[in-house]
């Protein structure tokens, strides 16, 4: 199911307040770190700032952060919010977001993408979490969606190849948190991820973007332009 995410309205039949969480960013402040978010970059002009290049009238964004590794080897930027207080298993959650990496990670110049329902902006992978990765010597350089639970993981290998172009990405958890699946431009990334899948006591996690180099010294970057979370009750609390 696709949801409008330009709304601060959720569409129906959501609209009884007590059955619905909804979370919307367009990215418009100045820098990374609106409404909740905690920006984390590390290494030599690692950065999130705004980036205009995709405001026209082919894209259409309004707001966009811009994401630099900066020009160390491990360098990093991260955006996350609220990374324990959210758990699945009592609720279905949605996640949204539009974005666009300008240059593919390679052996050179290696890099890996997160984002999703994640836990972690420091250096390495998830703790708990459902999200997207993507390397380029990983999977040969095809999307991945992970469902991470205490460091250990399951994945769902897809066929589609990361590229420099402007994509939709969708995560969908169901209510039990028993199955995740992944879609990008509604097209589905591959079979339902069963395990792994963090609901057990004290897996939290949260929501966000990270960009980390491993290798080489030139800057790796990653634009965002918009953030979306349903997270919907079956029953009125």
């Amino acid at each position: 199911m696709t949801y409008i995410v330009r709304s601060a309205v959720p569409p129906e039949p959501l609209m009884n307040i007590q059955n619905y969480y909804v979370e919307i960013d367009e990215f418009l402040s100045d820098s990374g770190g609106s409404l909740n978010w905690t920006a984390v970059v590390s290494g030599t002009g690692a950065a999130i700032t705004n980036d205009n290049t995709l405001v026209n009238s082919t894209d259409q964004a309004i707001g966009v952060y811009l994401f630099s590794t900066g020009t160390t080897s491990t360098g990093r930027a991260a955006l996350v919010k609220n990374t324990a207080c959210k758990l699945f298993g009592y609720a279905t959650f949605t996640y949204k977001t539009r974005l666009k990496l300008t240059t593919l990670s390679s052996a050179t110049q290696r890099y890996t993408a997160y984002f999703g329902f994640i836990d972690n902006s420091g250096a390495g992978d998830m703790t708990d979490g459902v999200y997207f990765r993507y390397i380029d010597n990983v999977n040969s350089g095809n999307w991945q969606l992970v469902a991470r639970s205490n460091t250990t993981e399951s994945v769902t290998n897809s066929s589609i190849a990361a590229d420099t172009s402007l994509h939709d990405f969708r995560i969908e958890v169901n209510a039990d948190g028993t199955s995740v699946q992944g879609f990008i431009d509604d097209v589905s990334v591959g079979a339902a991820i069963t395990t792994n899948i963090p609901t057990g006591a004290g897996r939290w996690f949260g929501s966000g973007y990270k960009i980390q180099k491993s290798v080489g010294s030139t800057a790796r970057t990653l634009s965002v332009d918009y953030f979306f979370v349903l997270i919907q009750w079956s029953v009125t609390r």
